[in-house]
């Protein structure tokens, strides 16, 4: 009785010190994904055509003055590009804010675009691509305060544009190497360090017979 008491004592006491206690079920946990990627260096991130839709992602933003934001390309050919209030669907200017268009077959694109608010007027934009910015492919930054100015407004006279009109070249932001990417709208994020399970770290060091010699030469000295 003594023999077997000391037995169902032993063997987990030492299996547990080497493996660190804890419960052998499995269990596991996922890192949460970040409010923005790391590397962009940006303070608000855009998804340009996010989940193959027509859309900017969100399509207001109130950023304070020097904040940058980091727009996400998603399939298929978008651009972010700024028009006046008065004419959407049309380039402000020549050197007006314009990513020009990016390509993108899956996933994420290869490309971000990250521009630097510089005062607190209202910045209006559109996707020059096709229909899109008719279709309400727009969005504004920093709209004013009960202003008849409004988001819908801007998207009511872009639905009757009979054509869109593409900026000539890139300019008002950075264009650059997308690093890291945040979760597309309906995507579940990914989990990046995640803690292994608890069987997964059982199962690699099952190999191991150190705990299992301990334990048996403890046992066999007590028989």
């Amino acid at each position: 009785m003594r023999s077997a008491y000391l037995i169902s004592f032993l063997i987990p006491a030492a299996l547990a010190q080497y493996y660190g206690g804890g419960d052998m079920a499995t269990t596991s946990s996922a890192a949460a994904s970040p409010s923005h990627p790391a590397h962009s260096g940006a303070d608000h991130d855009v998804q340009v055509g996010a989940g193959g839709k027509l859309v900017f992602d969100p399509d207001t933003l109130n950023p304070k003055v020097g904040e940058k934001i980091a727009f996400w390309f998603n399939p298929s050919n978008h651009t972010v590009t700024q028009s006046s209030f008065d004419k959407p669907c049309v380039p402000l200017s020549d050197s007006a804010i314009n990513s020009g268009f990016q390509p993108v077959s899956q996933g994420q694109g290869s490309q971000v675009f990250t521009i630097t608010v510089n005062d607190t007027k209202p910045i209006w934009l559109y996707c020059a691509q096709g229909k899109h910015c008719q279709g309400g492919m727009v969005m504004v930054i920093n709209p004013a305060s009960g202003s008849p100015n409004t988001l819908t407004a801007y998207k009511a006279a872009a639905a009757g544009v009979a054509k869109s009109e593409a900026a000539p070249q890139v300019g008002g932001g950075e264009l650059g190497p997308a690093n890291a990417s945040p979760s597309s709208s309906g995507s579940s994020p990914s989990s990046t360090g995640a803690p292994k399970s608890t069987n997964a770290a059982w199962a690699a060091k099952a190999t191991d017979l150190t705990p299992l010699a301990i334990a048996g030469g403890l046992v066999l000295a007590l028989l």
